[in-house]
């Protein structure tokens, strides 16, 4: 019985795929060869070590070894993002959709008048943690100097914490991973009430 490696232990796979274009390289050959080249890649499947084999073998071997290591080197991929997501909770939740996109639920805590001005900057900061939370679940985490850049961009673009908070929500309503001026109906002075 052949031994495996500590390498293949901890990568407990438990199949492999061989390609249907081998099927050219196994008809150029002899039925005892044919039976050598497949001995071979279960071999280096089981230990991850290349087999010794004749000059023929060898070169029957070579695209299927390299087909078998590209496929191993996606897999480790996988696993360790899937260990990467396991570490952070797992899968990120679905996206909600939003029955009324003018009155959007989910990242928006935003409240109508708030009462000082600590409360703006705990609601900026809020929505800004929230728009972090939105380029996560797009794949584009921020960086903190990403965050740096968009609080300058912020600067630039408004006036007030409160036009701030509402760039920051059309960003995130619009799944935009930068923040843009405000389009006029969403300026706050320009917002009609929904009670009217």
């Amino acid at each position: 019985m052949m031994e495996r490696t500590s390498e293949n232990k901890i990568q407990n796979k438990k199949s492999f795929i061989l390609y249907l274009d081998s099927t050219d390289i196994f008809e150029q050959l002899t039925d005892q060869e044919a039976g050598k080249l497949i001995k071979a890649v279960l071999f280096y499947v089981h230990t991850g070590e290349k087999p010794e084999l004749s000059r023929i073998l060898t070169m029957a071997f070579t695209p299927i070894y390299q087909s078998l290591h590209r496929d191993l080197e996606k897999w480790r991929n996988k696993v360790e993002v899937n260990r990467i997501n396991g570490n952070t909770g797992g899968r990120p939740p679905k996206k909600k959709t939003q029955n009324n996109p003018k009155n959007p639920d989910g990242y928006f805590n935003n409240p109508k008048n708030p009462d000082s001005v600590n409360d703006n900057v705990n609601v900026f900061n809020e929505t800004l943690n929230n728009f972090k939370v939105m380029r996560k679940q797009l794949k584009k985490p921020l960086t903190e100097h990403g965050e740096k850049l968009l609080i300058k961009e912020l600067e630039k673009l408004a006036k007030t914490e409160e036009e701030k908070i509402a760039i920051l929500n059309q960003s995130i309503l619009n799944s935009w991973q930068g923040v843009f001026a405000l389009k006029e109906n969403n300026k706050p002075d320009n917002r009609k009430s929904s009670l009217l």
